[in-house]
């Protein structure tokens, strides 16, 4: 119970504060930031299943380049430095667009004109048959990204501890 104490006094400091914005304005930021991803993308693709598409590719790259650069590359001064400035800007857009869910999958969303969307690992239910909702896909995220954070700090408190050595 406490901790839902804590939880409700945040969500009132972050209200007062704007920093995350209220429902309608969520909504209005989500939609001119979809309507602006449609009207650019159809100059070119004239389809917005193809823009769909792209987008869902880019959302991809994002996502396995995190991952390659968390567990392949190995760490020094100006990979930590990128991280930290990639992981600002995804918690700032984030914040921005309500915190509610990731920006491009609501993109991609709109432009497949779909509500059974939920981002690229929803290609994994024609893949494996997996049951695809809300639900299980955050337990998939969670299950994906907490575990690659957490060897992120250990390679970045290995590193720390190596160069006070030098």
């Amino acid at each position: 119970m406490k901790d839902i104490n804590l939880l409700v006094e945040l969500t009132k400091v972050f209200n007062k504060l704007k920093i995350i914005p209220d429902h309608d304005e969520k909504k209005k930021r989500i939609k001119e930031m979809c309507e602006g991803c449609e009207k650019y993308l159809y100059k070119y693709t004239e389809n917005n299943a193809i823009s769909g598409t792209i987008v869902t590719l880019m959302h991809y790259i994002y996502m396995f380049a995190g991952l390659y650069f968390i567990w392949f590359v190995p760490l020094n001064k100006k990979i930590i430095i990128f991280m930290m400035l990639v992981i600002i800007i995804h918690l700032s857009v984030h914040l921005y667009f309500g915190g509610y869910g990731c920006i491009v999958t609501r993109i991609e969303r709109y432009l497949f004109n779909s509500e059974i969307w939920y981002g690229p690992l929803t290609v994994l239910k024609y893949l494996i048959n997996f049951d695809v909702n809300r639900n299980n896909i955050d337990n998939l995220l969670i299950f994906i990204w907490i575990p690659s954070f957490v060897f992120f700090f250990y390679k970045l408190y290995k590193w720390l501890k190596l160069e006070r050595k030098e």
